[in-house]
């Protein structure tokens, strides 16, 4: 299956216009030097054949026939590196001295002039000439030998000549015709595509780019040793490939592994042994598609990037997003390929092979990116797979290693979001444990903590949906069940008020609590509430002090006066973020309480006007227990929360009560696109299967709480008796 998805796109790669692809038996070689000839064979230069890329002068790729060579004396047509063309000896390998490079030269003297009269063209026997008057002795008159011939070498003929030698139609026609004319190739049926055809010896060319392997390059498929052969089969032959097939497939790989723009590396380092710890992956599609193109953002950048970076990725997510919903996607029927592969000596051990349609990958993303999804600063990048792999890794000089990464664990991260399945165990377990190692939060580095508390959060947020199956939202949920995630918003108020009473310290709640609090709350947050209590709410200004003994108090009654013991390692991936989503919380609202602009209700919520708080109190009034500003539930309109939300038995039993008070055109403009998202959601003034919607306009006449509260009181009634009148039809 994996061959023949890379044959595939090697003939689609083939049919494109302008490709550029190497044919069977041509391979794509670094090229550094050209050998100019006059046409008469006699040497007129030597070119520099390097391009600049980046900071760096590397060679440019040629298609040149045949492939790379052995360590023995093994010539190619017209292309070889120093010691072929010129005699000259490598001076990184001592054992290639002078006697070895003449050896190889002569081998391919005479490869070329035995072969000069099946060829039949006037720039091959130029080539031919010259090798039968070169003297490798000759070399020491051109200085810049020594600093081009650092590859691979070609022939030209002629001054502002740009066609190589091997490049011209006889000498391609001649080296495609040597490439089958292999001597006693058995027939096989091919794994690849089941017909009877010339069996591949070796399977060429190498393919490279793949990190830790060889920079000459490895292969998926050798035999270089007697066990490894069976029922008296040699080489590749114990895994039958046709000719052609082993080519494309090979040279297909090798191009997916060298682009950029669908490869990706995760895990390993600079240092040769991390490296080889790494894994590499490619993906490709059946047919051109802006899937391929666009899924390495998702996957690849680990640094920071320019906005117009973030905001591509951005759109891209949000695509993903629409995937799960049925938006029509772009070639969704289209086949799609990822491959993961590890260095293993000379051979590539494939990590692991998925296969699917761009519709179900792009599903599967869609619902990774949405378990993501959390609160947290505007100027957050999008967390693309390698900065969460990266979050796994310990710190190391003041920043996570990717020498530190796991890569059993980055290979179980990816293949469980690209095949939609529970994330590793491994992963809930590192993070938690990058937490412990560095703390959640440090007052002391507000700024540089802030996309990393994100970034973890949101990692536990995605695991503890998928492996947990607990329901975890993109904001703070007072009403969640979890006493772990309220024992996290406790410490988290806890903490606020240190540093509101306080400031800045150098030992605060957090750097010396936040480990043993997460597993052991029992022991530690009534002790540190006490203190609290007595140290640090009194000193607080304004309505802060009221403010955080009514968050407490409201946290208090959530557990039930009753804190757990002990937390497993699950629970303190709920207590974390319960933590991290109480802190965002209080960063918003509690500035907004110190600059009174909060208003409190006589239940001790904090609401955005005076009108709230009159309904807050006419909902008391009623006994309704009602949730101000629940956890978003209209996400089609952004950031829309419900300004009242009473819960029923099931589902559609929820009241939604929206109090409208200012007639401007923004505020009126905002409301329709509220009133449109609660209907998108299903909840309307007549009711739906999410609910029903009661609107409080107030906007043209004034207020009156007795009229409030009988308005509330009928059509609250009226609701349940609407709702009751269902059931029973029903």
């Amino acid at each position: 299956m994996i061959l023949n998805a890379l044959v595939k796109y090697y003939d689609r790669l083939a049919d494109e216009e302008n490709s550029d692809i190497a044919p069977p038996g041509f391979s794509r070689q670094k090229v550094s030097f050209v050998v100019v000839l006059n046409p008469d064979g006699s040497l007129h230069d030597f070119h520099d054949n390097m391009q600049v890329s980046g900071v760096r002068s590397v060679a440019r790729e040629r298609i040149v026939p045949g492939y790379s060579y052995t360590n023995d004396v093994d010539p190619r047509p017209l292309w070889g590196n120093r010691s072929y063309l010129l005699g000259l000896p490598d001076t990184k390998d001592p054992k290639h001295n002078a006697l070895w490079a003449l050896r190889r030269f002569e081998a391919f003297r005479d490869w070329h002039v035995d072969r000069e009269h099946k060829v039949n063209d006037q720039c091959f026997s130029a080539v031919c000439r010259f090798l039968k008057a070169w003297n490798p002795k000759e070399a020491f008159r051109f200085s810049q030998l020594t600093q081009i011939t650092r590859n691979f070498g070609v022939f030209r003929v002629g001054l502002g000549v740009a066609e190589c030698v091997h490049d011209r139609p006889n000498v391609r026609a001649f080296c495609l015709t040597q490439a089958g004319e292999e001597a006693d190739v058995p027939k096989a049926p091919s794994l690849v595509s089941g017909e009877v055809q010339p069996i591949a010896r070796k399977h060429d060319p190498w393919i490279k780019g793949v990190r830790g392997s060889k920079t000459s390059g490895a292969k998926v498929v050798s035999f270089d040793d007697e066990a490894f052969c069976s029922y008296g089969k040699l080489k590749s032959y114990n895994a039958p490939v046709g000719i052609d097939e082993a080519h494309k497939y090979c040279e297909a790989l090798d191009l997916l592994t060298g682009d950029s723009r669908r490869r990706i590396y995760l895990g390993g380092g600079k240092t040769e042994e991390a490296r080889k710890r790494a894994s590499t992956f490619v993906w490709w599609s059946e047919r051109p598609t802006s899937f391929e193109d666009e899924l390495v953002g998702l996957i690849g950048p680990g640094t920071a990037e320019d906005q117009q970076t973030v905001d591509r990725l951005s759109g891209f997510f949000k695509r993903l997003r629409g995937a799960i919903a049925g938006d029509c996607l772009e070639d969704a029927d289209v086949p799609f390929y990822i491959l993961g592969l590890s260095p293993n000596g000379p051979r590539l051990s494939v990590r692991f092979w998925l296969h699917g349609t761009v519709k179900e990958f792009a599903e599967r993303l869609g619902h990774h990116v949405a378990d993501l999804e959390i609160d947290g600063p505007a100027d957050t990048p999008p967390l693309t797979l390698r900065r969460l792999v990266l979050e796994t890794a310990r710190p190391k000089n003041g920043g996570p290693d990717e020498e530190n990464v796991s890569p059993l664990l980055a290979g179980a991260i990816l293949r469980s979001v690209l095949a939609g399945t529970p994330y590793p165990t491994s992963l809930l377990a590192a993070v938690i444990q990058r937490i412990r190692a560095e703390g959640f939060a440090d007052p002391e580095k507000r700024r540089d903590w802030r996309h990393a508390i994100y970034r973890r959060a949101a990692i536990l947020k995605a695991f503890l949906i998928r492996n947990g199956r607990i329901q975890m939202d993109v904001y703070l949920n007072k009403t969640h069940k979890e006493k772990a995630y309220h024992c996290g918003r406790l410490l988290a108020v806890l903490a606020f008020a240190q540093e509101k009473a306080l400031g800045t310290v150098n030992s605060g709640v957090i750097r010396r609590n936040f480990g043993s609090v997460m597993a052991m709350p029992g022991l530690m947050l009534g002790r540190l509430q006490k203190a609290a209590e007595v140290g640090h709410i009194p000193k607080l200004d304004g309505d802060l002090p009221v403010f955080v003994r009514d968050e407490l108090k409201s946290i208090n009654v959530a557990l039930e006066d009753s804190i757990p013991a002990h937390l497993d390692l699950l629970s303190q991936g709920v207590f974390a973020l319960g933590f991290y989503q109480q802190l965002q919380y209080l960063d918003f609202i509690g500035e907004q309480v110190s600059k009174r602009r909060r208003y409190r209700t006589a239940q001790g919520d904090w609401v955005r006007s005076k009108l709230e708080v009159r309904t807050a109190n006419a909902l008391a009034k009623l006994n309704l227990i009602y949730v101000y500003e629940a956890v978003a539930v209209l996400p089609s309109a952004g950031e829309r929360w419900p300004d009242f939300c009473v819960r029923g038995n099931n589902e559609g039993d929820d009241l939604y009560i929206e109090v409208l008070g200012m007639d401007t055109p923004e505020y009126n403009d905002r409301w329709e696109l509220k009133r449109n998202a609660y209907e998108e959601f299903g909840a309307t003034e007549s009711g739906g299967r999410r609910g029903r919607l009661i609107v409080l306009d107030f906007r043209k006449s004034p207020f009156d709480e007795l009229v409030l509260a009988n308005a509330l009181r009928a059509r609250v009634t009226h609701s349940a008796e609407t709702t009751q009148e269902e059931t029973e039809r029903n």
